[in-house]
């Protein structure tokens, strides 16, 4: 049994990249995407994406969804 999910890390974005990391809550942010296992122990971690991708977009793009299919 494992849970996964994910949250925005809000921060001060560079000026350059501004609407980059702008997210939906209205601030600028980066995901962090993590699976915990039954004993609370982190199993797979994902962080760095931009805030403007959604949580099931993290996911769709890690590579935790790739090897799922396979049981890798």
């Amino acid at each position: 049994m494992s849970a996964l999910d994910g949250r925005h890390i809000t921060f001060r974005a560079p000026i350059s990249d501004g609407s980059y990391y702008y997210n939906y809550k209205g601030t600028h942010s980066i995901v962090l995407l993590a699976l915990a296992d039954a004993q609370y122990k982190f199993t797979y971690i994902n962080i760095g994406v931009n805030g403007r991708i959604s949580d099931g977009g993290v996911f769709n793009q890690s590579v935790l969804f790739k090897v799922m299919p396979n049981n890798d």
